[in-house]
C-alpha cells in the first residue's frame, strides 16, 4: 500500500492508524504536529517513511529502529527533541537517514554500526553533543556524512579500521567545535574522493 499526502496543508496530529500493510508513507510539506504515535512501527512492510517539513515534536518512538524493511527515513525540518533512538538496533535495512533541522541532543547512536547498507547519514542542524564518530568509518557503503551545525567537539580522530570511509563522497563537519590538527590518515582514506589521472569523470 502506498500513501502519498505530501505538499498539502494538513494539520493536527498523526492519527493512530493501522499501518500494517503500508510500504510507502509520504507526508512531507504539510503542517502536521504533535508526537509520532508508536503505532507507526506496527508494520513489517514499510520501506519509505518521509515526514519531513512538518511541525512534529517530542521524542521519536524508539521502535523506529526495529522496522525490518525500512530503507529511507526522512524526518528533516521538524521539532523533534531528545536523543536519537537506537536506529538499526535490530539490523534494519536502512540506507538513508536524514534528521537534519530538528532539536536532537545527545550522542550519535552506536547502533548505526548495524546499518551495514547505510549510504546517507545527515544529522546536521541539531544540538547533538558528541566527539567525532570515527567508528562510522567501518560502514563500507557510507557515501554522505553530514554533521554540520551541532555541538561536536574534540579532535577529528583517526579511524582504527584499515578500510575507513571507503566510499565517502560528501563530508561536512562545518559549524561545530572540533579542535586539534587535521589528521592526514583520516582524509587519506577517502578513496572515493580521489580522482586519479586517466580515470573517467
Amino acid at each position: 500500500m502506498f500513501l502519498n499526502l505530501s505538499h498539502n496543508s494538513l494539520t493536527g496530529n498523526l492519527p493512530q492508524l493501522h499501518y500494517y500493510s503500508l510500504e510507502y508513507l509520504d507526508l512531507k510539506f504539510n503542517s502536521l504536529q504533535g508526537p509520532l504515535p508508536s503505532s507507526i512501527c506496527n508494520t513489517s512492510s514499510l520501506i519509505l517513511l518521509d515526514l519531513s517539513r512538518n511541525n512534529f515534536s517530542n521524542l521519536i518512538p524508539s521502535c523506529l529502529g526495529s522496522i525490518a524493511n525500512l530503507i529511507v527515513l526522512d524526518l528533516r525540518k521538524n521539532n523533534f527533541t531528545g536523543s536519537l533512538p537506537p536506529l538499526c538496533a535490530h539490523s534494519t535495512s536502512l540506507s538513508t537517514i536524514v534528521v537534519n533541522g530538528n532539536l536532537f541532543e545527545g550522542p550519535v547512536p552506536v547502533s548505526l554500526l548495524k546499518c551495514n547498507g547505510l549510504q546517507v547519514l545527515d544529522v546536521g542542524n541539531n544540538a547533538i553533543n558528541d566527539t567525532f564518530p570515527a567508528w562510522l568509518g567501518i560502514l563500507q557503503e557510507l557515501q554522505v556524512l553530514i554533521l554540520k551545525s551541532n555541538k561536536f567537539h574534540g579532535p577529528t580522530s583517526t579511524c582504527q579500521s584499515k578500510f575507513c570511509f571507503p566510499k565517502l563522497r560528501i563530508f561536512d563537519l562545518s559549524r561545530n567545535d572540533f579542535s586539534g590538527s587535521l589528521p592526514a590518515k583520516v582524509f587519506g582514506n577517502f578513496k572515493a574522493m580521489i580522482k586519479l589521472d586517466g580515470e573517467d569523470t
